[in-house]
């Protein structure tokens, strides 16, 4: 238990030297600056069309289900203005 408390410790405090090894951190220039929108759209691009495929799918489906049951009435008559009639 204790090495396994000890290699966290390390991963914990080596992830600041972990991601100064971006190489953009590292150049400490913006000269990828045009490139950042492209990385953005390649990052963003697979969520937004399994989303869409998703939202296509549920759709689909509630198209898909049966109207519901239409509930009876219990019992009486009722004449065409929503008024009960009562049997004779």
């Amino acid at each position: 238990m204790v090495k396994l408390r000890a290699i966290a410790f390390a991963l914990v405090a080596l992830a600041p030297a972990l991601a100064a090894a971006c190489p953009n951190c590292v150049a400490g220039s913006d000269k990828l600056a045009s490139v950042r929108p492209l990385l953005a759209i390649m990052i963003a691009l697979p969520f937004a069309v399994a989303a869409a495929i998703f939202l296509a799918i549920r759709r689909a489906q509630r198209l898909m289900q049966p109207p519901p049951p239409v509930e009876k009435s219990s019992g009486g008559t009722v004449a065409s203005d929503g008024s009960p009639v009562s049997p004779d």
